[in-house]
């Protein structure tokens, strides 16, 4: 996927400054193991992978970064799932 790399020259998150090769890797990372996750699912994976952690060594919930990324056409993420209707 070619992006616009103008879109997140200044962008940061979690503390650290963006720059396209890091942005590469994460839609490589969507690629290459999106497929049957959940957005959720695939962030945790890629924060564990960027080892973007919380205070205590978790993971952080990287999923809203993603999602401002694809927003400003930097990511291409997988379609978000339909929830199923549970009947009660």
């Amino acid at each position: 996927m070619r992006f616009d790399t103008t879109a997140f020259k200044s962008l940061t998150f979690f503390g650290k400054r963006s720059n396209a090769k890091r942005v590469a890797n994460i839609q490589q990372r969507i690629d290459e193991e999106g497929a049957g996750l959940t957005r959720t699912g695939l962030a945790k994976k890629i924060a564990i992978a960027l080892k973007w952690k919380n205070p205590n060594g978790s993971p952080k919930c990287a999923a809203g970064v993603l999602e401002k990324l694809e927003e400003l056409g930097v990511l291409k993420l997988p379609r978000k799932r339909e929830r199923e209707r549970r009947c009660t």
